[in-house]
């Protein structure tokens, strides 16, 4: 990207002696700085929402287990503060968990059904999917960027529709991330949240 900017503003400066920046070159600068933060992001979303999950899963286990040490009724190690703590981090890595799962069950559950109904067959429709990124960057290389969008619209479309709809079920995730922590909270007669 950089190389193609500085052959841009090579190009430009021998033709125009005056080293002025086109608008043109703009242009082609912010649309592949555009794509390329789409097309990252695209990629990165079940990568950064799993290890979300498992951060947040390790930390409910390090909460569950101070739960299990401890008694929670009058008798507890811990004092009413220390509880109410523990059940607000509680409430927290455990909506985590559920916030998380959501989205990248989502992701993978939709992007199956994708595969499955957008292409001949299975493996075609696999190996587009997961190179689509790298396709679509190869073709802007060489063929400039209206090739790329026109070649791989469809995809794309899927793709962040996709996405669009695994943040929704990552936001849904959250609420009821909320709801079952509170239930499970009650059952141990803590009141707390």
């Amino acid at each position: 990207m950089i190389s193609f900017l500085k052959l841009s503003l090579t190009i430009q400066f021998i033709e125009d002696p005056q080293p002025q920046l086109n608008s043109q070159y703009l242009d082609d600068f912010f649309l592949i700085l555009f794509s390329v933060l789409i097309i990252a992001a695209v990629m990165l979303i079940p990568v950064v929402i799993s290890f979300l999950m498992l951060d947040h899963l390790y930390k409910l286990k390090k909460i569950d287990d101070k739960f299990d040490k401890a008694d929670c009724t009058e008798n507890s190690i811990y004092s009413p503060e220390q509880l109410e703590c523990n059940c607000k981090k509680y409430i927290k890595a455990y909506r985590g968990v559920c916030q998380y799962l959501t989205g990248i069950v989502a992701w993978n559950i939709l992007s199956f059904l994708y595969i499955l109904t957008g292409f001949t067959d299975f493996v075609t429709g696999l190996k587009t999917y997961f190179f689509l990124p790298f396709n679509s960057l190869e073709t802007i290389y060489f063929e400039g960027f209206t090739r790329a969008f026109d070649q791989y619209a469809v995809n794309w479309n899927y793709m962040l529709a996709i996405s669009l709809f695994s943040l929704l079920f990552l936001s849904l995730g959250k609420f009821v991330g909320v709801y079952f922590a509170k239930l499970k909270l009650k059952r141990r007669n803590l009141e707390f949240a």
